[in-house]
C-alpha cells in the first residue's frame, strides 16, 4: 500500500502535525471501496505526485493525496498525437466512478468546515500600478536618459488564441500593451491566427504581427519575431533603444511529434527563444506550448529543460549567472544572460477532479489551490526552476473558459480549471505587476501579462547608428518552421 503500508503515518505542514491511519481515510471517503488505491502521503509541498485524483488540504493544514495505481502507471499514450487544441481525448475526471468522485467533493466539504483559509487576494493587475508607469518622453533622448537612471520597463504577454480572431488594435492596445508605457514589448502567442494541425501548412502570423505593430503605436519597431508552426514570438523595441541593441537571434525548439527516420519533430509543442543585447545587458525571451493533459506533468517539465538548454547552447554564453550560484548546475539560462522571461501556455494543472477544484474556487480557497498547482510544487521541488521566479498568482486560473463567457468549461469534457499561461523570471529584474486580462474572451484562455523593471548597462557603448527596422543586421527579421532537425 505503499505510504500505508505501516498502521499510520505522520504529515507535517506549518502549523501542525497529525497521524491518521489508512483506515481513517478510507473512513472519509464513504466507506468507499480502496482496493487498488495506491495511497501517499503529501505533507505541504515536500513532494509532488502528479496524478489527477487526489485530495489536499492547505499548506497550513495537513495533506493526504490517494491515487489509483493505474494511472500512477499510465503514461502520456497521447505524446506522439498532434493536437489541433486539447480536446482530443475524454474528461480529465474519466475513468474515476461517479462514487468516487461525489467522495472527493464531500471530503472538500469537510475540509472547508474544519477551517481552511478563505479569501481570494487582489490581483496584481495594471490598475493597481498604473502610478508606476509613466507614459514615456516624447523624444528619444530623455528616454535613454531615464533608461540610464532607472533602466528599461519589460512587458510580457503570453496567450492561447484558439486559432480564433483577437480583438481590433484599439482593444489590445487597452488590454495589453497600452502605448508608450514600455520600452520592450514580448508577446507569445499559442494556437495563434490558425489551428495546430492547419499551421503545418500555413505558419504565417502576419495578421497577428500586423495587429500587434498596430496596437503598439508609431514609437515601436519589430525587433523580430519566429513562429514554431502555431506558436509565435514577437520582440517590440522603443525606437529609442534601437542604437544600443545589437545581436538579436532566435530559435525554435520543437518538442512534439517524432517522425521516424528523419531526426525530425513537428513543433505541435515546443518553445521559441529571441535574445538581443541591450547595450551591455543580455536579454532572452521565451515563449512555448509544452504537453497538454493533466497527468502529463514529468513530459512538461521536460520539455521545459529541454527547450532551455538548446536556446542557452544557441544563443547564450557561460558568462553570466542571473539565477545566483545554484543556478550554475540547474537551468542553464540561468547562467547565459543577465534578464530571462519564459512564458506561455505551460499547460501544467491544478491537481484534483473537477469538482474538487469547482468546491474549492467557490469557496474561494485561494492557497489550497495554489499549493496544488503542479508548476508552482514543480519550483520547490525539482532542481530544473532553480534561479527563476514567478509574481503571485492572485488572478482566477486562466484555463478553460466556455466561449465569450467567464464561465468554466461546461461541455462533456470538464476540463479542470487551472493556471495554464504563466510567466516565469530569472535575473535581476523588479516585478511590477502579473494578472490575466480577463476583458479579452475570444478564446477558451485568458491572456496573462507581467511587466517588469529591469536594469541596463549603456554607458560607454557606442551607439550602434540603427534607425528604423533595416538599421541594424537583423533588426525586423521573421522566421518560420513546422519542425526542427534534432
Amino acid at each position: 500500500m505503499g505510504a500505508f503500508a505501516t498502521t499510520g503515518f505522520a504529515t507535517t505542514g506549518l502549523e501542525s502535525t497529525t497521524t491518521f491511519s489508512f483506515l481513517t481515510w478510507r473512513t472519509l471517503l464513504g466507506g468507499a471501496d480502496t482496493t487498488g488505491l495506491d495511497s501517499t502521503v503529501f505533507a505541504g509541498a515536500a513532494l509532488f505526485f502528479p496524478f489527477p485524483f487526489q485530495f489536499f488540504r492547505s499548506s497550513r493544514l495537513d495533506m493526504a493525496i490517494i491515487s489509483t495505481k493505474k494511472e500512477a502507471k499510465e503514461g502520456d499514450n497521447n505524446r506522439n498525437q498532434v493536437y489541433d487544441n486539447d480536446e482530443d481525448s475524454g474528461a480529465e475526471d474519466e475513468g474515476l466512478s461517479e462514487d468516487v468522485l461525489e467522495q472527493s467533493s464531500n471530503l472538500m466539504k469537510s475540509i472547508a468546515q474544519e477551517g481552511a483559509p478563505k479569501g481570494w487576494p487582489v490581483a496584481l493587475d495594471d490598475s493597481l500600478t498604473e502610478g508606476q508607469l509613466r507614459v514615456l518622453p516624447e523624444k528619444d533622448e530623455q528616454v535613454i536618459e531615464d533608461v540610464k537612471l532607472s533602466g528599461v520597463r519589460v512587458r510580457v504577454i503570453t496567450w492561447n488564441q484558439q486559432a480564433k480572431a483577437p480583438p481590433n488594435a484599439e482593444e489590445l492596445s487597452k488590454q495589453l500593451f497600452k502605448n508608450n508605457k514600455y520600452h520592450i514589448v514580448a508577446i507569445g502567442t499559442e494556437e495563434c491566427e490558425n489551428t495546430i494541425a492547419k499551421s503545418i501548412l500555413v505558419q504565417s502570423k502576419k495578421n497577428w504581427e500586423a495587429a500587434v505593430c498596430a496596437a503598439c503605436g508609431q514609437s515601436y519597431v519589430k525587433l523580430r519575431s519566429h513562429t514554431l508552426q502555431a506558436t509565435h514570438l514577437i520582440v517590440m523595441i522603443h525606437s529609442a533603444l534601437l542604437p544600443f541593441i545589437s545581436n538579436p537571434s532566435s530559435l525554435a525548439v520543437a518538442t512534439g511529434l517524432s517522425l521516424q527516420g528523419t531526426g525530425q519533430q513537428l513543433g505541435n509543442k515546443g518553445g521559441i527563444g529571441i535574445s538581443f543585447k541591450v547595450g551591455r545587458t543580455s536579454f532572452c525571451f521565451i515563449n512555448a506550448h509544452l504537453a497538454a493533459h493533466q497527468k502529463a506533468f514529468e513530459k512538461r517539465t521536460a520539455e521545459f529543460v529541454k527547450i532551455s538548454q538548446e536556446v542557452a547552447k544557441a544563443l547564450g554564453k557561460a558568462e553570466k549567472n542571473a539565477g545566483g550560484e545554484d543556478a550554475i548546475d540547474a537551468n542553464p539560462l540561468c547562467n547565459s544572460f543577465d534578464h530571462v522571461f519564459w512564458s506561455g501556455d505551460m499547460n501544467y494543472r491544478i491537481n484534483g477532479t473537477r469538482s474538487v477544484v469547482d468546491a474549492l474556487l467557490e469557496k474561494e480557497m485561494h492557497e489550497v489551490l495554489l499549493n496544488n498547482d503542479q508548476l508552482s510544487l514543480a519550483m520547490k521541488t525539482t532542481t530544473s526552476f532553480i534561479g527563476f521566479k514567478e509574481g503571485p498568482l492572485n488572478f482566477k486560473p486562466t484555463y478553460k473558459f466556455d466561449k465569450g463567457l467567464d464561465t468554466y468549461d461546461t461541455s462533456k469534457k470538464r476540463r479542470i480549471p487551472s493556471w495554464t499561461d504563466r510567466v516565469l523570471y530569472a535575473g535581476q529584474s523588479e516585478l511590477v505587476n502579473y494578472a490575466s486580462a480577463n476583458g479579452i474572451k475570444t478564446s477558451d484562455h485568458r491572456p496573462v501579462y507581467a511587466t517588469f523593471k529591469a536594469k541596463i548597462e549603456l554607458e560607454g557603448v557606442q551607439e550602434q547608428g540603427g534607425n528604423g527596422q533595416g538599421g541594424l543586421e537583423g533588426v525586423g527579421a521573421s522566421q518560420s518552421q513546422v519542425c526542427v532537425i534534432s
